[in-house]
């Protein structure tokens, strides 16, 4: 699954604040469907490896700080696919909360 979202107006080193603790918020809000979070920047703070548990299933990817954009490519386990409308709209959902527009 490839989310890509634009971010106008942010910086990447604003986008990168917000970006690092997006996942542990997705967590908490969604403690009764995501646990076991991972995270891992690269030295230059522009790409995020992630990983968590959704429900039963591991999922994996990452996330790429581009300028006025993010892109976020995830791994969905086969026998989720079902539900990856439902997981791409609370991302987005998510990245609305997390980028009002300024």
């Amino acid at each position: 699954m490839k989310i890509e979202y634009n971010i106008p107006n942010y910086t990447k080193a604003e986008a990168y604040i917000i970006i690092d603790d997006f996942l542990n918020n997705l967590v908490s809000e969604h403690s009764d469907l995501v646990s076991n979070p991972s995270k891992t920047w690269n030295a230059s703070k522009d790409k995020m490896d992630f990983g968590f548990k959704v429900m039963v299933f591991n999922t994996s990817g990452n996330i790429q700080l581009l300028e006025e954009k993010i892109v976020l490519d995830g791994k969905v386990p086969f026998l989720a696919t079902s539900l990856s409308g439902t997981i791409e709209k609370t991302i987005r959902a998510n990245l609305e909360k997390a980028f009002p527009k300024k």
